[in-house]
């Protein structure tokens, strides 16, 4: 059983439920929703599995210690019902049930879980209906509320309030474990709560102004009334019609007082199509009512409309103009068009002709009632015209063939032309009158004609002369003067005489050639055209003599030399040698001779050839002691001015450990390609570092203990980190007298030479017995 504490809280919050259902008037109860209510019975009902479910009355009061359970093990994978009922809901008899929520409060055993719903479903009547809503989850390791159904959701049934206020109402829940393990499992229920969704009716009228024309709107009013209760409908009414319209707004939205609300919108038919609409109103509904709909049908007539051609006129023979008109009362968005057409006929006697128009497109014009208007179509006469070509001839010459134009005649009536002039053969009986004479005479009469005249001229006949251009070079001499006549009558006997203005130089050129005619005395006969030509002095050439250069490279500049003369070894211009070399190979000096005025410009291209001098190259090898660095000969190479040059490359000379290098290369490249390349090579040489070491003199009395026997470098130097290994030592004995110091173990690294410089180790005073000793563990 659960706590006393859990008892007490659930008996406030149902003592607080039920204080606040008693002092709430009904009409404040008109909500949505109701609940969440817990059930007011509990138990296992065994319609389906096999595991019962424990202490099922717990799901009455919610809250911890105490659950519904069922113990699901190995071959027992699934529980019977858990089924909540008796859930005292009191929804009024008027409303209309939306949807059924329920929200389960559960959970697994957190050591074994994989729990999953079975089945959750609705008890109506006292028996398990409608659609299951288990879900596929697993259920948590600790308690969770899980929703099932919702606001709009029925489960598959059609509930009445009576259906859901019934102590036989509920929900049930079964289990089961998704795998069959040795473990058990158990699952656990604390609440089994639902919450029902509702609404009440409410009634839709609609009223529209009737009738409307085709292209004017009607304002439709939607009134939403309510049934019971004391609540306004509220939201919006969607408008739709059965035939081709649109509403606006749509939708619209209600407002009102008392129960009663109101809104409008306007509808504009796009077609008439029967004649008769069918508008409805739909109310969509809101929290306290239900949807509801109405309708009403208007007439919609047809818009009166009418189309009236233009009137129009053409030329006679003219192509008919484009045909036009007007349309009035039509709708913009209808694009309903015109095309005109007239009766047949061409002349002119023939007409007034009608024209008539046709509608398109055909789909919309039953919209309209239309009048159908004509107009006059009107050919007139048409006007035309004979002009002559006016014409001229040279005096003595035949007459050229009369011509003109005709405009303006139809080319089926093949109209034609006969033109003469006034007789005169003289220049000053002119101008003389050309005119026409039309025919075929019985289809003149259908033009306008304007008939023109034109003039007929005799000019002077025209004669020219015309010397021959000439040219000679400039200090030859000069060629016979020659020329042309042209247009003169051979019997006029007519010659020329040729001369040019005197001048010897180039730049005075071209000279003027002119003619003189003869005999005197034709010459009024003609129109004579003076012509004049060029005699023209061309440049000589003058006479070039153009050397280039070939040499070793000398560190001078080198360029073309030579001249250029005129005749009589005049001065004939300017010689411009071009471009100068001085480093290997030299190029090529573009020279350019520029003549004076009386001589041509003259250029070429001579070589300047430079080759490579000899550089001289002296290296110093060397002979050094070992000292952990590299070493590389030095030198120098130097060019033809005394100078220091680069591109010695003595890489080949450089080491760093000890030996002879008798063939050590090296090689010098110029890098300005002006010296010829040298190599050769040098003994170099790394000797072993020489050092010297003398040892110090020591000396005993008989019977003591040798000293230690030291030595100096008195002569090179030890690399820096390396010492000596070793120690000297002395010759062997202990009687009094003098032992040579020898060297011993003493030694430095193999890239030393030693030179030991030895000393003497004596012993003095009396003799005493003591064991022979051999320095530094030899013997005792």
């Amino acid at each position: 059983m659960k706590s006393n504490k859990s008892i007490l809280q659930s008996v406030i919050v149902i003592s607080i439920i039920i204080i606040l259902i008693s002092v709430t008037p009904l009409s404040t109860a008109l909500a949505d929703t109701i609940g969440p209510f817990d059930p007011h019975s509990g138990i296992n009902q065994t319609d389906i599995g096999t595991e019962e479910w424990q202490n099922p009355e717990e799901i009455t009061t919610p809250g911890a210690p105490l659950y519904a359970t069922v113990t699901l093990r190995h071959g027992h994978l699934e529980s019977n019902y858990l089924q909540g009922t008796d859930y005292r809901f009191t929804i009024p008899a008027e409303a209309t049930i939306e949807g059924i929520e329920v929200q389960i409060n559960r959970k697994s055993d957190s050591r074994n879980p994989n729990v999953v719903d079975t089945e959750v479903s609705l008890v109506k009547g006292g028996k398990i209906v409608g659609a299951n809503r288990a879900l596929p989850d697993s259920w948590p390791t600790t308690l969770s509320s899980v929703t099932y159904g919702g606001s709009t959701d029925l489960w598959g049934l059609t509930l009445l309030p009576t259906d859901v206020n019934s102590p036989d109402f509920g929900v049930v829940l079964a289990a089961h474990r998704d795998n069959n393990g040795n473990s058990q499992r158990q699952a656990l229920v604390d609440s089994m709560q639902i919450t029902v969704y509702y609404e009440f009716t409410a009634s839709t009228t609609i009223e529209c102004e009737s009738p409307v024309v085709y292209g004017d709107n009607t304002t439709c009013t939607a009134t939403v009334t309510r049934v019971i209760g004391d609540h306004t409908p509220s939201g919006l009414v969607n408008w739709t019609s059965d035939s081709s319209g649109s509403f606006s707004p749509n939708p619209c939205t209600l407002s009102g007082a008392n129960g009663i609300s109101t809104c409008s919108a306007t509808y504009t038919p796009n077609a008439v199509g029967s004649g008769i609409h069918k508008l409805t109103a739909s109310y969509s509904g809101d929290q306290y009512f239900a949807p509801s709909s109405n309708n009403q049908t208007i007439t919609v007539n047809p818009k009166a409309a009418s189309v009236t051609p233009a009137a129009k006129t053409k030329v006679y023979g003219a192509a008919d103009p484009t045909l036009t008109g007007t349309l009035t009362g039509f709708l913009a968005g209808d694009n309903i068009t015109a095309t005109y057409s007239r009766t047949a006929g061409e002349s002119v006697l023939g007409g007034p002709y009608t024209i008539s128009a046709v509608l398109s497109p055909a789909g919309v014009l039953s919209n309209y009632d239309i009048t159908y208007n004509s107009a006059s179509f009107t050919i007139t006469t048409k006007a035309a015209s004979a002009t002559p070509d006016a014409q001229t001839k040279v005096y003595g010459a035949a007459d050229p063939a009369l011509t003109g134009t005709l405009n303006g005649f139809l080319v089926g009536d093949s109209v034609t032309a006969a033109y003469n002039r006034t007789v005169g053969e003289t220049v000053l009986g002119g101008p003389y009158t050309i005119s026409a004479i039309l025919s075929p005479a019985d289809v003149l009469s259908n033009y306008d004609i304007t008939y023109n005249t034109a003039g007929f001229t005799i000019t002077t006949k025209a004669a020219s002369v015309t010397p021959n251009a000439q040219t000679k070079v400039y200090g030859a001499a000069d060629p016979a003067l020659t020329g042309t006549l042209n247009g003169f009558l051979v019997g006029d006997s007519v010659t020329a005489t040729y001369s040019r203005t005197p001048s010897e130089t180039v730049l005075g050129s071209p000279y003027t050639i002119s003619a003189s005619l003869s005999p005197e005395s034709v010459l009024s006969n003609y129109s004579i055209s003076y012509n004049m030509a060029d005699f023209t002095i061309t440049k000589a050439d003058a006479t070039c003599s153009i050397s280039g250069y070939t040499g070793t490279y000398d560190a001078a500049s080198h360029s073309a030399t030579g001249s250029c003369t005129g005749i009589g070894s005049e001065n004939a211009g300017t010689l411009n040698p071009g471009a100068s070399y001085t480093n290997v190979p030299g190029g090529t000096a573009h020279w350019i001779f520029t003549g004076n005025g009386n001589y041509n410009d003259q250029s070429g291209d001579v070589l300047i050839l430079i080759s490579k001098a000899e550089a001289v190259c002296l290296v110093t090898p060397y002979v050094v002691e070992y000292d952990r660095q590299s070493h590389t000969a030095t030198g120098t190479c130097t060019g033809v001015l005394g100078g220091e040059l680069t591109g010695l490359d003595l890489t080949g000379t450089t080491h760093t450990e000890i030996s002879s290098y008798p063939s050590d290369p090296w090689t010098f490249i110029d890098a300005a390609g002006n010296y010829n390349a040298v190599n050769g090579s040098v003994n170099d040489e790394i000797t072993l570092r020489k050092i010297t070491v003398t040892a110090d003199a020591k000396s005993k009395a008989f019977g003591q203990p040798d000293p230690e026997l030291t030595y100096q470098v008195t002569s090179g130097t030890r690399l820096a980190g390396d010492s000596f290994s070793g120690v000297l030592i002395r010759q062997l004995g202990e009687a009094k007298g003098t032992y040579p110091i020898l060297q011993g173990s003493l030694s430095l690294s193999d890239y030393y030479v030693i030179t030991y410089v030895g000393a003497n180790f004596t012993i003095n005073g009396i003799r005493y017995f003591y064991p022979l000793i051999l320095k530094y563990g030899v013997f005792h």
